[in-house]
């Protein structure tokens, strides 16, 4: 019993909110350009689209069409920014959130779920900066689509055959941007949630706790000692339902 207290005393849980910028049919190549070997798309969303501060842990985009091959190194940065328009290449320092192999598999919305959370402050704009390099070029012409939305001077891209996109500086300027899903773990978002101890299996504990608000899904961080702050766990579940299992 003392390692179950231990385990529930350490668990925390969050509520995301999941923001959706941009309605619009309309379909960009870019991030995921794959003729070419590299590639770099920098995006810029207003603090008044994203409309809330908070840690975001992940992106989502909606695919108009999937591929067999993948997008190597694929890697996500961001930055806060008082920048309204994007004109030039960003410059400033970039948290990266995300690095990994991806590969557009099916339509519709696709989520990546970064390694680590960008805490955003809600009253700037937010740059996020999307590159890849490629060991050979895809034959597959005009690349990867996603379902975007006109938005003057929001968007710059690049694409090259021997340079490194996360290097990718001289780029051009794009009328489409993507549309986006990001979700958000606000800084009240938790509330009266607070799980507690449902029953003891054996070596596993269940927990559960009361809905607070509209989340759509739960983020429940755990460890059997104290954490300094819930993203610190050793262990990290996300769930569509109020109710967890902790293995």
């Amino acid at each position: 019993m003392f390692m179950l207290g231990m385990l529930l005393a350490a668990a925390s849980l969050h509520a995301q909110t999941v923001v959706t910028i941009g309605q619009s049919s309309m379909t960009a190549n870019y991030p995921f350009y794959a003729p070419l070997e590299n590639g770099r798309t920098q995006l810029l969303y207003t603090a008044a689209e994203i409309g809330m501060a908070g840690d975001i842990e992940s992106l989502a985009f909606n695919f108009a069409n999937s591929a067999d091959f993948d997008f190597e190194n694929l890697t996500i940065r961001m930055a806060q920014t008082t920048a309204s328009t994007l004109n030039t290449t960003y410059v400033g320092t970039l948290q990266t959130v995300y690095s990994h192999t991806f590969r557009a598999t099916a339509t519709g919305w696709q989520t990546l779920l970064f390694d680590q959370t960008f805490s955003y402050d809600g009253t700037s704009n937010l740059l996020i900066d999307i590159c890849y390099s490629n060991s050979v070029p895809s034959s597959y012409t005009g690349g990867v689509s996603v379902m975007a939305t006109g938005v003057a001077s929001k968007t710059l891209f690049s694409v090259s055959t021997n340079e490194a996109g996360c290097t990718l500086t001289d780029l051009t300027s794009s009328y489409f941007r993507p549309n986006i899903q990001l979700s958000i773990i606000g800084p009240n978002d938790c509330g009266p949630c607070r799980p507690y101890l449902v029953q003891t299996l054996g070596t596993s504990a269940q927990i559960a706790w009361r809905q607070s608000g509209s989340a759509q899904r739960w983020k429940v961080a755990y460890s059997t000692t104290p954490l300094a702050t819930p993203d610190s766990a050793p262990h990290i579940l996300t769930v569509t339902q109020p109710e967890c299992t902790l293995q």
